[in-house]
């Protein structure tokens, strides 16, 4: 893993030992991500990691019906190989051009990261001229590597990256619209 994350630092260790997060310079990192098998440890280690300084926490948890637990908590995000699963099936039922898909724990909505096809209905069109049905919020585009904040005028250009937050009886009609 320390041959990957060239740029991070890689423990494996007890991460609920306070003396080694010290050691190690819990406090001065951006991020911590506990990873180990036991959710429990996984969950006290991101725990111990905030309060001693680390800027972000997440943790690896294994049952969905926990996520919700983790912002009460202080736990920044959580890694749930269920959801992550979930998610990449979806992606390949998905139509069009679909880069991810987040479900939002607790809600129907889903947020999608879709690319606009040359030939899709909403290509060269503005945001209030594309068509897009009720349910639907367009919430950033990519265009040509730069964020750009949507507002009605913008213009959904040919490869571009369009995040949209949707309801699900909304997403058969975006699925069309970018196809």
């Amino acid at each position: 893993l320390s041959r990957l994350l060239a740029h991070s630092l890689v423990l494996h260790g007890d991460g609920t030992d306070v003396r080694t997060l010290l050691e190690e310079g819990i406090a001065d990192m951006d991020a911590v991500i506990t990873v180990t098998d036991d959710e429990a440890t996984n969950i006290l280690a991101a725990l111990l990691a905030k309060e001693q300084g680390a800027k972000k926490v997440m943790a690896l948890i294994k049952r969905p019906h926990l996520l919700h637990l983790l912002p009460h908590l202080g736990i920044d995000a959580a890694i749930s190989p269920r959801i992550l699963t979930a998610n990449v099936i979806l992606k390949f039922v998905r139509k069009g051009r679909v880069l991810s898909i987040f479900e939002i724990p607790e809600s129907d909505a889903e947020t999608l990261e879709l690319v606009v096809s040359p030939t899709s209905k909403v290509a060269g069109k503005r945001i209030r001229e594309a068509g897009l049905p009720a349910g639907v919020i367009v919430g950033a585009v990519v265009h040509q590597g730069e964020i750009v904040v949507p507002r009605g005028e913008t213009i959904l250009a040919p490869q571009d990256d369009v995040i949209v937050l949707a309801l699900p009886q909304a997403i058969p009609i975006i699925e069309r619209l970018f196809a």
